[in-house]
């Protein structure tokens, strides 16, 4: 087990990596993260993400599950994709607004 201390280590440095995944800001982040903790999603997060690239298909391998391929895919990779996809929902919201 990783001590704490690296492993809040390793988290900053990732929030630094890829900020639009950890911040919080924006507009109706403050609904979103109600809404998930009313429904019982916020514990589940991660999951979703994985879900959501399974059916993306862009970490499929002919061997694994689309699920287990996005489970063993590359951290940063992963975290680059999740950083991608949180860019494009940020513009669109930014264009539709406007």
């Amino acid at each position: 087990m990783l001590p704490f201390f690296l492993f809040k280590k390793t988290t900053r440095h990732l929030s630094n990596l890829f900020s639009l995944v950890f911040s919080s800001g924006g507009k109706g982040a403050a609904k979103r993260a109600s809404a998930a903790k009313e429904t019982g999603l916020s514990r589940y997060n991660w999951s979703l993400a994985i879900k959501d690239f399974a059916q993306d298909g862009v970490f499929n391998n002919h061997t694994d599950t689309p699920i287990t391929s996005v489970r063993k895919a590359n951290l940063y990779e992963f975290m680059t994709y999740l950083n991608a996809n949180a860019t494009e929902r940020k513009y669109v919201d930014i264009i539709n607004n406007d």
